[in-house]
């Protein structure tokens, strides 16, 4: 009987230790996703379209866009809107990875109801396989469910001064500006 009391003990204490450790990743999570969303240039490379997508005014984008770099190196939403007056956003990025593009889609639907989803086929090439793929699988699920591992940075290089809000929407809707850019001239030897 007191080993069965000793067991229950133990596992009370695991059960309440995983509770709060669950409370406070989830009020970290909630943290750095609002700043993040005020102040998406605290955000780095690959995360920044995720809050990008989710600073657009709901059900304000007609076309989303998915996949690895052709996805955006091919589209210009700007253009789009230009010519044909079709609101989009590119939600790619260099090497996206299927279970990256998934809970890219999955953050969009969120806040959006595009008509058309267009995903990059090139995406379904890029998988790892084996334990790499495994892992990343499960860092991504937990960065999806738990953004603190996501945008961690901000947390390890908080002050009060990165607070500042300089912009709430991308005026660029996912589209990758450059500065410079050279000309593409047609070469049947290309």
């Amino acid at each position: 009987m007191q080993d069965f009391k000793n067991k229950i003990k133990k596992g009370g204490k695991t059960a309440l230790f995983f509770l709060i450790l669950m409370t406070i990743l989830t009020g970290l999570s909630i943290f750095v996703t609002e700043i993040s969303k005020k102040n998406d240039k605290l955000i780095q490379g690959r995360n920044k379209s995720l809050i990008q997508i989710q600073q657009e005014p709901e059900n304000s984008i007609d076309l989303l866009i998915l996949g690895d770099s052709l996805s955006y190196t091919a589209l210009s939403p700007m253009q789009m809107w230009r010519d044909y007056g079709i609101t989009s956003f590119i939600g790619g990025q260099s090497g996206q990875k299927i279970h990256e593009t998934y809970y890219m889609l999955k953050t969009a639907l969120e806040t959006q109801s595009p008509k058309l989803v267009v995903i990059e086929t090139d995406v379904l090439l890029h998988s790892r396989t084996g334990l790499g793929r495994i892992r990343e699988k499960i860092e991504e699920k937990l960065s999806f469910y738990f953004p603190v591992f996501r945008y961690h940075k901000i947390c390890m290089s908080f002050s009060l001064h990165r607070l500042i809000i300089l912009s709430t929407y991308s005026v660029t809707t996912g589209e990758r500006v450059t500065l410079s850019a050279v000309s593409f001239i047609y070469s049947p030897f290309l």
